[in-house]
């Protein structure tokens, strides 16, 4: 296999960091490229803007005759079926993104009557199903690997898991349910994720842990092409630090070093919390004047919730972790990162930066798309696990006799029996 191209297909890559991962390790980009029909797909575009207009690789997009809920296995032009049914053979790999609201924490819908409520029963998992139906049905590839939230690894996505798992088992595969981290890929960004490993055949490679440091955030983006798009001013995604009422707050109170006053898991409200979790008391008064009106209602229901022993989620306030990691980035976060030297949010690359996507990435009108970027995989964490799967076709890794195996690089090598146990009976 090592002298033979692999041939692979990209499956709703969305903005691209999964498939670019998988391009670099296997050497090529994908044979073509399948998505729904319809709005929904959107960030794709930027993916093949990038395959087609910037690379000139000529990827061709075949579009399936229904949107992301439909679990459609036909296409929606003949030509499109027929250039499948021409090229789509001896398939090594299939690398696919379904949408992870259906079990991510930050789908906020709490009416337990709604479909999309987070959870197994969401109807945003019929996107996993159907692109897994779609894959096991009509591509046959010798694996088929895609990533999605980390709760897919828990007993909260245990009926997500075993449906899928079945699936696979009537189409002959076999599974490895991997946890990982992207700060464990290199990347200073905390990206807690699963992938899920379908192998052809009823064996499973032995995987190897990744655990690859990396240094202080400001020499991570010093890596940037100075020529490169989107880090200029204008692209600043959170470039009002400076007029809110928390900042003003914070560098009256802590000065110019403000931002190790905040730093932490709890970002802005760390100060505040640590005395409350050690006192049982709290008091914002001092905070209060610098706020606004709508700044000040929103501590008014956090003072409501901690007043009847109650937890809150606050996505508004400043966030600085530290300058060598950055929280999960995700379509909230990006509004209220802060920079670790200027008192702004980060640039629209430099997020691009934290997925690992290529300086030369881009598309267009991405001022407005910005989003996009934070619905994607790190390109750096997808190749670690694409590269293992080439050292796989290669015949490169050991095999175990075993139909579905938990492998939670996330914590690693010496508590890696004991953790998944305690893990999914803790979740359960």
């Amino acid at each position: 296999m090592s002298d033979k191209k692999i041939r692979w297909v990209s499956f709703q890559p969305l903005i691209g960091g999964m498939c670019l991962g998988a391009e670099k390790a296997f050497g090529c980009p994908p044979l073509f490229n399948i998505d729904f029909e319809g709005p929904d797909k959107g960030n794709s575009s930027a993916f093949l803007h990038y395959q087609n207009e910037v690379k000139k690789n000529n990827v061709r997009e075949l579009v399936l005759n229904g949107n992301i809920l439909s679990m459609a296995t036909d296409f929606k032009e003949e030509d499109d079926e027929k250039f499948f049914q021409e090229n789509c053979h001896d398939i090594d790999v299939v690398s696919a993104v379904p949408i992870c609201s259906g079990l991510s924490a930050a789908n906020a819908v709490n009416d337990s009557s709604k479909a999309t409520k987070r959870g197994a029963d969401a109807q945003q998992n019929n996107n996993m199903y159907g692109i897994a139906k779609m894959t096991f049905e009509r591509i046959k590839p010798k694996v088929f690997i895609f990533e999605n939230a980390p709760a897919l690894f828990t007993n909260c996505g245990k009926p997500v898991r075993d449906k899928i798992m079945e699936m696979g088992k009537e189409a002959g595969y076999s599974v490895t349910w991997v946890k990982t981290n992207t700060n464990r890929h290199g990347n200073p960004q905390y990206r807690s994720r699963t992938f899920g490993i379908f192998w052809k055949g009823n064996q499973v490679p032995q995987l190897k842990y990744v655990n690859n440091p990396h240094g202080k955030i400001v020499d991570y983006l010093a890596e940037i092409d100075p020529k490169a798009e989107y880090n200029t001013e204008e692209y600043i995604i959170n470039n009002k630090l400076t007029t809110t009422g928390w900042y003003k707050y914070a560098k009256a109170k802590f000065g110019d070093n403000w931002r190790d006053a905040i730093a932490g898991k709890l970002g802005f409200w760390a100060p505040f919390l640590k005395e409350f979790n050690t006192t049982g008391k709290y008091d914002f008064s001092e905070l209060k004047p610098f706020l606004n009106e709508k700044e000040l209602k929103m501590v008014e229901h956090i003072e409501y919730k901690l007043s009847i022993k109650k937890g809150f989620m606050d996505c508004s306030t400043p966030v600085y972790k530290g300058d060598s990691d950055i929280p999960t980035v995700f379509h909230r976060h990006i509004q209220t990162l802060v920079h670790p030297t200027r008192d702004s949010g980060y640039t629209l690359r430099e997020f691009m930066k934290f997925m690992g996507m290529p300086d030369d990435f881009t598309w267009p009108n991405a001022k407005k798309t910005h989003i996009w970027v934070s619905q994607n995989v790190p390109v750096i964490t997808s190749y670690d696990w694409h590269a293992q799967i080439r050292e796989f076709l290669e015949g490169k890794l050991p095999m175990l006799d075993e139909q579905e195996v938990y492998f939670n690089n996330e914590k690693g090598p010496d508590v890696q029996e004991k953790s998944v146990l305690e893990e999914l009976l803790s979740n359960g």
